[in-house]
């Protein structure tokens, strides 16, 4: 019989830090008193950190249900916390975060004794802090994997970094010169050194870094930081020799180094999110030392600064006030973050931002943080949420697998919209990409949404099929040739005006019948509108022009809404559907 975990069910999400730059965190705490040891968790930076949301979400139970009180945060211009990727100093503000992480958890959770654990860059900045402040309370630093050398970190992201078209002039009506700043004008923070097509801009994977944050991010060097005076703890890959140095570095000048190698963390920093699996075998080495750590320590109630619930956004490219609270929608639980204007909040429409993949509701390349507040401005509330078992929600059926096209999501959309109507919305939008973008179309009669904005769906799939993460693996072999066949000699135009129509075709026209608002918006030549154009062009027209359903394809945007500078067109496609509502 399994024991009841010693930690709370899940973990409470928290506003912390200072009250006009608020920082985002999830607090685990045990159900007894605790020891009166802590430990902060220090997240990666960029793509790291979708692909290994799982492992830290998992390890901050296990810390927890050893009797630690654990913080789980993101950091100033990330995640859900305030603050852009732009904003200057970047660096230094995450050191500043991790710091106001760690003094919450001493000042408001009754933590005597803290560790601070880190992976990837998140381990190098941990490693920095207690370097620059040494303060007394740390007891252990654990570093997962870490960034050592900065130089060669960003080498990496240079050489990975994926080429941004910018803002081309023909965008725009007329072939007039683009804006000066297209991003400003739907909202969006101002990439106030140029696009992403400039050489001041690095984008690896949604996440752009400017020229001065890569040379603060260069000159971090673990090797040049003065040895710990507290416990350390090195978790690294057995081929990097890099860490073996460090550790032999640190020792020689009298720090206390206990270092463990294990390829584990392969499965989850080298992977896509919806592939990485928990590193089992370093997670229960954390465990069994968490558990250790905890053992001995005197009872300490729980004191002090009740947590924020609250947190109050002010942007300074608009003069208005956003508020962001953490919401719990029943029966499962479900986590969301809403967003609304503080003083033009009109409880009209509400768009809910679901899940891209098996990433967390903040969304791919924190696409969604940023689109919500954008619209918020003007008075729309939006609400980012993670479906049962991803990000902070709770899984609905314990054990049970997840996975992309999980038709178990119809029930969370339910919610969802239950939830949104309860509090007086007249109108609910629901917004996905790829596979929740299907799912939203699906789901959306039966839950009594008002309109669906699908990025991407992919609408040959069907239930049943395989859902592998490379789009072009969707399909059956020869399917697309085939559907260019049929396309080029009349074959799906004859068809459909027989009657004999796919059943995305039928199931558009359901939707409409019943009220339902559409908007499908494409990246250039995605698979999903390379589809509609072949196998349902006679289809897709009459929907298009007699069933009032919009296809909007816009040039040079990429599947997952990686590139910044093209983001803004998306954003006015989107706000234009949801005024029109």
């Amino acid at each position: 019989m399994n024991q009841p975990s010693a930690c709370l069910p899940e973990g409470r999400a928290i506003w912390f830090g200072p009250q006009t730059r608020s920082l985002c965190g999830v607090v685990h705490r045990p159900r007894l008193p605790g020891s009166g040891r802590g430990l902060v968790i220090c997240p990666p930076i960029g793509y790291e950190l979708w692909s290994s949301y799982a492992t830290l979400r998992s390890l901050a139970r296990d810390a927890c249900d050893a009797g630690l009180t654990v913080l789980r945060f993101d950091y100033d211009g990330t995640g859900d916390s305030v603050g852009d990727h732009l904003d200057a100093h970047r660096v230094q503000a995450w050191l500043q975060s991790i710091d106001h992480a760690c003094r919450h958890l001493v000042d408001a959770w009754g933590v005597h004794k803290l560790s601070l654990l880190g992976l990837r860059l998140g381990a190098s900045l941990a490693a920095t802090y207690a370097a620059q402040t040494q303060p007394a309370w740390l007891d252990e630093l654990i570093l997962w994997d870490p960034v050592v050398n900065g130089r060669r970190y960003v080498r990496g992201l240079q050489l990975m970094a994926a080429p941004d078209p910018g803002e081309p002039a023909a965008a725009h009506a007329g072939g007039t010169a683009a804006p000066a700043s297209p991003r400003t004008e739907v909202g969006l923070p101002d990439a106030a050194l140029g696009s992403e097509g400039d050489a001041g801009l690095t984008s690896v994977a949604g996440t752009v870094h400017s020229a001065s944050t890569l040379a603060d991010l260069a000159a971090l060097n673990l090797l040049k930081l003065d040895a710990p005076t507290c416990k350390v703890l090195l978790l690294h890959r057995p081929e990097r020799s890099d860490c073996a140095t460090l550790a032999q570095h640190w020792t020689s000048a009298g720090a206390r180094v206990e270092a463990h190698a294990d390829g584990s963390i392969e499965k989850v920093i080298d992977r896509a999110a919806e592939e990485a699996e928990l590193p089992t075998p370093m997670l229960e080495l954390l465990r069994i030392r968490f558990a250790g750590s905890a053992d001995g320590g005197a009872a300490t109630p729980l004191v002090g600064v009740p947590p924020r619930e609250l947190a109050r956004l002010r942007r300074a490219l608009a003069d208005a006030e956003l508020v962001e609270r953490f919401v719990r929608i029943e029966p499962d639980g479900l986590h969301g973050v809403l967003c609304e204007a503080a003083d033009r909040h009109d409880p009209d429409k509400l768009l809910v931002f679901l899940n891209a993949g098996l990433e967390h509701h903040v969304g791919p390349g924190r696409l969604w943080v940023e689109f919500s507040r954008a619209l918020a401005r003007p008075g729309l509330a939006a609400l980012r949420v993670d479906f049962n078992g991803l990000g902070e929600s709770p899984l609905r059926v314990p054990g049970r697998a997840l996975r992309l096209y999980d038709l178990a999501h119809e029930v969370d959309i339910g919610n969802i919209v239950r939830f949104a109507r309860q509090r007086g919305y007249r109108k609910v939008v629901l917004l996905g990409l790829c596979a929740s973008a299907w799912i939203a179309l699906h789901s959306a009669a039966a839950a009594g949404a008002d309109a669906v904005a699908a990025i991407n769906p992919q609408l040959y799939w069907r239930p049943g099929d395989p859902t592998p993460i490379a789009l072009a693996q969707f399909r059956k072999p020869g399917a697309a040739r085939r559907e260019a066949l049929g396309a080029r000699w009349g074959l799906w135009s004859l068809l459909d005006f027989m009657g004999l129509r796919p059943h995305a075709a039928r199931w558009l026209q359901r939707l409409r019948r019943n009220g339902v608002a559409i908007l499908m918006l494409y990246a250039e030549s995605d698979p999903g509108v390379i589809y509609l154009r072949t196998r349902m062009a006679r289809g897709l027209a009459r929907l298009t022009a007699r069933m009032g359903v919009r296809c909007v394809e816009v040039p040079g945007l990429d599947h997952p809404m990686h590139r910044h500078a093209l983001r803004p067109r998306a954003l006015a496609v989107l706000r234009d559907f949801v005024e029109s509502l």
